[in-house]
């Protein structure tokens, strides 16, 4: 393994120290009692007070200090989105209850009380913005979720992938449309996915670093499930069915527009994030796959990961003229790619190969220029905008 420059702790790793302050046996059991952890956890500032009396070395005083800082930053999120929620949540129920009142008398027999679409959107609003969870245990829902998926990951050997930038760039260019399911298989049951560079795709506005995903087998494909780590805020959590036998961008786009019921930017959030997924997970499974397992230069042990990495597309070059930004008011619900030349986007396609050409695998067909003048760096070639799927 060739070493690297130093890389900062992982979001495992963090979380990693925070648990085993309250319980050290947790990463070791095959199946610990997530409730019972996730309780713990939310008493965290307790277990915290009640151990600042003890006498501690250097080591143990800066692992509780680090800890304290994030479960205070993770924290405070739980109470912005609280108040976010509650404020939609009560806004909700008014309309609901002008709406009731203005309606006219209903049957006697009738016990269906419509609900205008306005009311409808607030309530998917309110649920995606509390990642699917009830007001009452907000935050215990979210702390399972979360030590289930670092669980996971640690216990299929924490095996991360780092995507660079040119590969990073190329992908969200790729569409995942014409493959069926049964192509999408994660190298290991569980993986993260580190997105150092990423400048496009969000969640709840706050952009996406790492991706957690885990694969169970069930019948006729995959249940998936993830969860997004923005740079800030809160960790978000998603499920997907895969089913072998059909294309998986169709699959995407039915899912999450079920989910969120017409919220656009739920719906715009979810569905590019998890087409980077699989456009990835395509990728690695492509006989195209650029990968190197990296070794991080470790200097301060409690700042510097010592997780391997598989950096992915690290030699591949991308063409300059091909640049990302969100939309030109600054918002960023539908991202778009901004291409100064005419670009044919990328695919995957099923390659024949092997004795009489029987067999099949994945072939990527990168993004590329199209046009007479596209040998031509002078020459001023067509403005398109793509959004990213």
């Amino acid at each position: 393994m060739s070493s690297w420059l130093r890389h900062p702790l992982t979001h495992f790793e963090q979380w990693f120290k925070v648990v085993n302050i309250f319980d050290a046996s947790f990463w070791s059991k095959q199946e610990p009692d997530i409730e019972v952890a996730a309780a713990q956890l939310r008493k965290f500032p307790e277990i915290l007070h009640s151990r600042a009396t003890k006498r501690m070395s250097r080591e143990e005083r800066a692992r509780h200090a680090d800890a304290a800082l994030l479960m205070k930053g993770l924290l405070t999120g739980f109470a912005d989105q609280y108040d976010i929620t509650a404020k939609k949540h009560a806004k909700a129920a008014s309309l609901i209850d002008k709406a009731i009142k203005m309606q006219d008398p209903a049957p006697p027999d009738s016990v269906v009380t419509p609900v205008p679409d306005r009311v409808k959107r607030l309530q998917t609003e309110v649920k995606y913005e509390l990642n699917g969870t009830e007001f009452k245990g907000f935050e215990i829902g979210l702390f399972e979720e979360m030590l289930t998926h670092l669980h996971d990951f640690n216990w299929c050997g924490r095996k991360m992938f780092r995507v660079e930038k040119s590969l990073n760039d190329e992908l969200l260019l790729t569409h995942v449309d014409g493959v069926i399911g049964s192509f999408f298989r994660l190298p290991f049951q569980s993986i993260c996915i580190h997105l150092p560079h990423n400048e496009v795709l969000r969640v709840r506005d706050g952009l996406i670093r790492y991706m957690y995903v885990s694969e169970y087998e069930c019948d006729g494909g995959k249940d998936i499930y993830v969860m997004y780590v923005p740079e800030e805020g809160l960790p978000f959590f998603h499920e997907f069915r895969i089913t072998d036998n059909e294309p998986i961008g169709a699959q995407i786009r039915t899912q999450v527009s079920t989910k969120y019921n017409g919220y656009r930017k739920a719906i715009n959030e979810n569905h590019d994030a998890f087409a980077l997924i699989a456009a990835m997970v395509l990728y690695m499974g492509s006989g195209e796959c650029d990968k190197r397992e990296m070794s991080p230069s470790v200097v301060d042990r409690t700042r510097d990961s010592r997780l391997a990495v598989c950096s992915l597309g690290s030699t591949i070059s991308v063409n300059r003229s091909v640049s990302m930004t969100a939309n030109p008011d600054g918002s960023h619900s539908e991202h778009t790619i901004h291409i100064l030349k005419w670009a044919v986007r990328g695919h995957f396609r099923n390659q024949p190969h092997g004795e009489g050409r029987k067999e099949r695998r994945l072939q990527w067909i990168r993004p590329y220029l199209k046009g007479k003048e596209r040998a031509n760096p002078e020459m001023p070639m067509r403005h398109t905008d793509y959004q990213v799927a």
